[in-house]
């Protein structure tokens, strides 16, 4: 839903595309799909991994996995928080409309 309401904010700001308030947009919508995959290409398959342990299966390597998937984690929060600001920021443009000095 979050993605969806970022489209259609970034596709009511198409008309003033060289606006700075249309970058800020798009650029949320970019970082908010770096999140998007690198939750269901790395973060879900390690989850989906790690259920099936227990103490006698646990893997060699489980140390890395873990590391594997906390790198990973802080890269989404921070594309996150940067995809919010963003979208903040979009809203928070005054638009240049011609008639200022």
């Amino acid at each position: 839903m979050a993605l969806l309401s970022t489209l259609i904010v970034t596709a009511m700001l198409w008309p003033q595309r060289r606006s700075i308030a249309f970058w800020l947009a798009a650029s949320s919508v970019i970082l908010f799909l770096g999140t998007l995959i690198i939750t269901l290409l790395v973060e879900v398959p390690i989850d989906n991994q790690t259920k099936t342990w227990t103490v006698a299966t646990l893997p060699a390597n489980w140390q890395a996995i873990r590391d594997r998937w906390e790198l990973h984690h802080a890269i989404r929060s921070f594309l996150a928080l940067g995809s919010l600001a963003s979208l903040v920021a979009s809203s928070l443009v005054t638009p240049k409309t011609g008639t200022e000095a």
